[in-house]
């Protein structure tokens, strides 16, 4: 009886090929890393400030169905230093509601992380303006590390990622909400009070106000330049 033998032929990759393959792999990875990660942290950006829109909402609504006005009960006048018990109570209220840590004692409460000496930077990132003038020392963290300060003319300066985190700057991760007299939440629009055209034309533009207008425009991911979405296009996220 014949027995034959049958040779089994092994196949596989070379110490050569299996290099060249991870080195290509490696530099598509190099090459689009950085875009997922810019992407991840736009669509960050965005969710965060979205969340805390409709939370300073639902909580002005929870005042309204209470018989509140929070329009005329926290109208102050501007004259926060004549009147600086509003502000707090204010504070306070919106902190509880919210289910946030009011930020008390002086300079802004090194434990919620804010320094008042320091400023939030415009929307070039160029120059800034300090906290204190802006917000009255009055401020409150939530949960997720959002810090919301209780500003002049019924405002919300809302840091979404917290002080201790950038990039601190105007449009980017801080931005701006207003009761209105009718007793709803809505973004900062240009052209209201201190703000300026929402733009980057003038990447080098010293304007301390720029950025406080683009609220409305990050809400809706809009480019207030031109064709194209907020956080990618306009930002560059």
């Amino acid at each position: 009886m014949q027995h034959h033998t049958h040779n089994k032929i092994k196949s596989g990759f070379t110490l050569a090929e299996v290099l060249i393959t991870l080195g290509v792999i490696g530099v598509v990875a190099a090459i689009t890393m950085p875009t997922l990660i810019s992407h991840h942290r736009a669509k960050v950006f965005e969710a965060q400030l979205k969340k805390a829109y409709s939370s300073i909402s639902n909580a002005t609504r929870m005042l309204v169905a209470q018989g509140m006005s929070p329009y005329d009960d926290f109208s102050y006048d501007n004259k926060v230093a004549e009147r600086p018990e509003i502000l707090m109570n204010q504070t306070e209220i919106y902190a509880k509601l919210m289910l946030g840590k009011v930020c008390e004692n002086d300079n802004f409460v090194r434990k919620c992380g804010i320094d008042s000496t320091k400023k939030f930077l415009n929307l070039t990132g160029t120059t800034g303006i300090h906290l204190g003038p802006i917000s009255a020392n009055k401020a409150f963290m939530l949960n997720d590390g959002t810090c919301i300060l209780v500003a002049n003319y019924h405002w919300f300066i809302v840091d979404i990622n917290g002080p201790k985190k950038g990039p601190n700057r105007v449009g980017y991760d801080i931005h701006t909400f207003k009761i209105t007299p009718d007793n709803n939440v809505k973004p900062v629009p240009e052209g209201d009070h201190d703000t300026r055209i929402c733009t980057l034309s003038s990447k080098e533009s010293t304007d301390i106000y720029l950025g406080y207008g683009c609220t409305p425009y990050a809400v809706m991911n809009k480019n207030p330049d031109g064709d194209g979405d907020y956080w990618h296009d306009f930002l560059g996220l």
